[in-house]
């Protein structure tokens, strides 16, 4: 499996949008936010991964919750003429 480059720079663009907005909001806590970016971004192939794969287990357990289709015809049940 590779990671898509579309969903990495989706990523990475978040990752930095909500560092920037945690800069602005919280001036005690800006060396934090400046030590763990670089981390988070050297980190976005296997965030990527993450929730790729939560989206796709996602569906999964959407498609199995629904109950199986059946067809019922009135006209093909046992004692109907």
């Amino acid at each position: 499996m590779h990671c898509s480059k579309k969903t990495m720079a989706y990523l990475a663009v978040g990752i930095v949008a909500v560092a920037a907005a945690a800069y602005a909001l919280f001036p005690g806590m800006r060396e934090t936010v400046l030590g763990t970016t670089p981390l988070l971004l050297v980190l976005v192939c296997p965030l990527s991964m993450i929730f790729m794969m939560k989206t796709i287990s996602g569906h999964n357990h959407a498609k199995e919750a629904d109950p199986p289709h059946r067809d019922v015809n009135p006209a093909r049940q046992i004692g109907s003429k």
